[in-house]
Order: structure tokens, then sequence, then C-alpha cells
């Protein structure tokens, strides 16, 4: 399966693609944070768990103010490079995702499902002031008057039954031991982004994206979709981050 990495920011990469060409986006986008206590927070599950820092950073567009617009300009390009029957899937926490429904309505996009991912060894919460929080949302949009949904596939995922809005599925917390890529912050489960690709790719050559790539779990999705249905999966991966960069060189362009 090929896989194409880009190392630059997404509005200038994005731009650069060909129109209607991408099958289905998975991204991941930062979570609208500049705004919080400014500390470094650090939690220790265990001695057998990698610890894990959240650290504090400041992004022009990561502000009240910004990042709506900031969202509005990557989503309008996803509009753009998606086909027809194409769409998208964007993750977020409280923090940012009624922020990038709006954007997701300015840039002309039609809301499918808000599908919650429901997180059961999610971490507790440090301050213990409030519940823990133990739900992602993932917002399912497409910017034509159809979209593809694979509803075989679908109810795999639930019995034989049509899947529900509501996904049960763990944090991989355990998998990749010893790879760099483990230590991304934000890291998604690649069951998760399977389960989405799953459901939204025609099962024959088809174009994936993600331009907020991190540690690359929608590569990783990408080429499991490949070898499961025995397709062509081509993947393009747009990373910000040198270090992440680095990441997915390693991940998947050196055997």
């Amino acid at each position: 399966m090929p896989t194409t990495i880009y190392h630059g920011n997404c509005l200038d990469v994005l731009p650069t693609l060909p129109k209607a060409s991408i099958d289905c986006i998975f991204v991941d986008p930062p979570y609208n944070t500049t705004n919080t206590i400014n500390k470094a927070m650090v939690y220790d599950r265990n001695d057998d768990f990698a610890r894990k820092r959240w650290k504090t950073f400041h992004a022009e567009w990561d502000t009240i103010h910004r990042y709506i617009p900031w969202a509005t300009q990557w989503l309008t390009e996803s509009a753009r490079v998606l086909t027809d029957t194409g769409t998208i899937f964007v993750c977020g926490s409280f923090h940012n995702i009624p922020d990038v429904a709006l954007a997701m309505r300015r840039a002309g996009f039609y809301t499918i499902q808000w599908v919650q991912w429901c997180i059961p060894n999610s971490f507790p919460n440090l301050s213990m002031t409030k519940q823990v929080n133990a739900n992602q949302t993932i917002i399912w949009a497409r910017k034509g008057k159809s979209h593809y949904y694979d509803k075989e596939a679908a109810k795999r995922y639930n019995d034989g039954k049509n899947l529900r809005d509501y996904w049960i599925i763990n944090n991989d917390t355990t998998a990749d031991r010893g790879k760099p890529w483990k230590a991304h912050p934000s890291k998604k489960p690649v069951g998760l982004v399977a389960r989405a690709l799953d459901i939204a790719l025609p099962k024959h050559t088809c174009h994936v994206l993600d331009f907020f790539a991190g540690g690359g779990s929608t590569g990783a999705a990408a080429q499991h979709i490949a070898n499961t249905y025995g397709i062509d999966v081509h993947c393009t991966l747009i990373e910000q981050c040198a270090e992440y960069v680095g990441w997915l060189n390693q991940r998947f362009l050196i055997t």
C-alpha cells in the first residue's frame, strides 16, 4: 500500500493536492486548549504504563477568536479534495468540537452523524472537580448530496445489526511498545480509525488523507483495510512537526 508523507503546514500542502482525489479524510486536529491553565500535567498509572505528559503550547491560531476561521480554512480545502461521495471524520473533545461543527457548516459540509467514542480505560480526572472524560466526539460529514456507506461492513461491528453511533473502543495503551510514535500525546487507536475507514471506503482502489498525521494511526488503519480486503488503499499523511515526520518515515517508508 503506497503511503505519501508531507512535512509541512496542512494549509500549505492541501492546495497542492488534486481536486476530488480523496475518498475519505480522518483527522484529529488540535483541541483549542491554549486558554487552559498554563501548567504541565503528568499522570503515572503504574510502573508498566508509559509516562504520559500533557504540555501546554502556544499557537497563533489556537485562540477562541482564531480557531474557527483556521478550521474553516482546512475544512474548505478538505471539501475541494474529496470526491463527490467522499466523507470526512473529525475527532474532537469538549474543548473544540462545537467550534469544529460551526466551521464545518461554514465550509459547506452536511453532518451525517456525531459518533461518540466511549473509552472504558480513559484517564482519570486529575483535579477531581468533575466526572471522568470518558467520551470523545467524531463528526462524520459529507460535502455532496450523497455519501458512500458500507452497511455490511458496519454490521460486522454489531453482531450483524446496523452499527450504532456509540463506539466502545479502548485506548490501545499497550500497542506499539518500544516504538517512538507510542509517545504521541493524542494517539488514536488504530482500531478506531480502521472502523471509520471501513464503513466509509469503497472496497476498491481508494485514497485516504490525514493532514494532522501525528504518529500515523490513520496510515496504519489504511494498511489494515488494504490487507483485510486485498485492495489498494493509498494514504497521504501531512504533518507539521519534524519529530513526528521522522516517526512516520520510520513507520511507513523505512523497511
